[in-house]
């Protein structure tokens, strides 16, 4: 997942420097804005009876972590919300999450 990030930041970074705010690949939107800071956001397919959706961001300078965060959307109010999630990377397990109450997670 990082390796990926890196690869948006960058083509982010670049586009920026042509004079472009924001760049979309596929379900995922990078934004590196006046702050110094980039966003990458990547979303479920539209429509999904399960929405998700990742924020990466990062804070420029060397060595600045990337902080990843998980939100679980929720289309019905008496739908249950799980306690916890399997995060699932190539068809491997990630390991699992533990959710707030509003369905959101620091991800590791």
């Amino acid at each position: 997942m990082a390796r990926g990030f890196v690869s948006l930041v960058a083509a982010a970074a670049w586009a920026t420097a042509a004079g472009a705010q924001s760049l979309e690949v596929k379900d995922w939107q990078v934004v590196c804005d006046n702050t110094r800071v980039c966003r990458a956001a990547g979303y479920s397919v539209e429509g999904s009876d399960r929405p998700v959706s990742v924020l990466l961001t990062r804070v420029s300078g060397p060595g600045a972590p990337v902080v990843a965060e998980l939100q679980l959307g929720v289309l019905d109010a008496r739908a249950p919300r799980p306690p916890s999630v399997v995060v699932m990377i190539g068809g491997r397990s990630a390991g699992t999450i533990r959710l707030d109450r509003n369905n959101h997670a620091e991800l590791p």
